[in-house]
């Protein structure tokens, strides 16, 4: 490691260290984890959103199985997934493993919403299990939770206990999806400038940077509002973490994240999302998930308090092996 990567290695512990102390007991902890490797990771070909998209390779399986012995010591009580194939399958193995262990889901069948099935949080509510479109949702979240049911029916839930959510899914990469990004360069140059380059338009239909900060945000400060003080398991993606990263540490990742590795974040939720829409935030949408966090008495917006406690843990791979390139050093999802 360089004098300049130790230098913002400690600048890092000491922000996280302040950030953590600010925390009250309501804060939620969200572990949060990659999907284990997938062949076109080994291919660096750019998966994106592609519905079911790309299984696990054996070494994925693998990279699951060992990821899933190193958390069978640590305490859940609720398990979330992207519903895309390559997450559900990481995160059959993962659930399979505490269930051995004698982990039992917090979630209830019908999700754990406290009312968050109105207003703002219909539809991340409703994607995750806390509405199942009956008389309980709102028009959003019945609209919301037929949407999950289409996307866990062509991809394949990833059991009972674990809640599916389709805003935990990677960075829509438009008309990028499926190439390899040698191809992308080459076809369309405009578009991959736009992959890694912040302030850029949409081109192609793909998800800005922004837009993917937005959704990461959001998506994590309603998990945190829905469950105070408790300890979630969340199994993404690549791009997505990358975006979760930046919200909490201030900059981005200058690291790489690794199939499998594991990583946490604390979110002091400052208002539930469905209080933030009741002062005038509009219900779901990019909209919405520019302005985070709740309002106070006064109008003021109050935003979410988030740090970092650990980033990048791949302890466990070691006996298995991940990609050298890893996300942000290769491949996309």
């Amino acid at each position: 490691m360089s004098s300049r990567a130790e230098r913002r290695a400690v600048q890092d512990a000491q922000r996280a260290a302040k950030a953590l102390a600010g925390l009250t007991d309501a804060a939620c902890e969200i572990v949060l984890v990659r999907h284990g490797e997938t062949q076109w990771n080994v291919e660096q070909r750019l998966q994106g959103q592609l519905v079911p998209g790309p299984g696990l390779t054996g070494r994925g399986r693998q990279q699951a199985a060992v990821l899933a012995a190193r958390l069978q010591s640590e305490r859940f009580d609720c398990a979330y997934s992207s519903d895309l194939l390559r997450a559900t399958e990481t995160a059959d193995i993962v659930a399979g493993g505490l269930l051995r262990s004698g982990w039992s889901n917090g979630c209830t069948a019908a999700g754990d919403c406290g009312g968050g099935c109105e207003g703002g949080g219909a539809g991340a509510a409703a994607v995750s299990g806390c509405c199942t479109g009956g008389e309980g949702c709102s028009a959003g979240g019945q609209q919301a939770a037929a949407r999950a049911g289409h996307a866990a029916d062509e991809v394949g839930a990833a059991g009972a206990d674990v809640q599916l959510d389709p805003q935990l899914r990677e960075r829509h990469l438009g008309l990028l999806q499926g190439l390899t990004r040698a191809e992308a360069a080459e076809l369309h140059p405009e578009a991959y400038r736009a992959l890694s380059e912040p302030g850029l338009a949409s081109v192609g239909g793909l998800e800005t940077l922004e837009q993917l900060e937005a959704r990461a945000e959001q998506v994590l400060e309603e998990l945190a509002a829905r469950h105070p003080g408790q300890r979630l398991l969340v199994v993404t993606h690549g791009g997505f973490l990358s975006a979760a990263y930046k919200r909490a540490a201030g900059h981005p990742l200058f690291g790489k994240n690794v199939n499998a590795a594991i990583n946490t974040l604390r979110i002091d939720a400052a208002a539930a999302p469905g209080q933030a829409a009741a002062a005038g935030r509009p219900a779901g949408g990019a909209a919405a998930a520019a302005a985070p966090g709740g309002t106070g008495a006064a109008g003021q917006r109050r935003q979410a308090a988030w740090a970092v406690v650990r980033w990048g843990d791949a302890d466990h791979l070691q006996g298995v092996g991940a990609l050298a390139s890893a996300f942000g050093g290769g491949t996309a999802g």
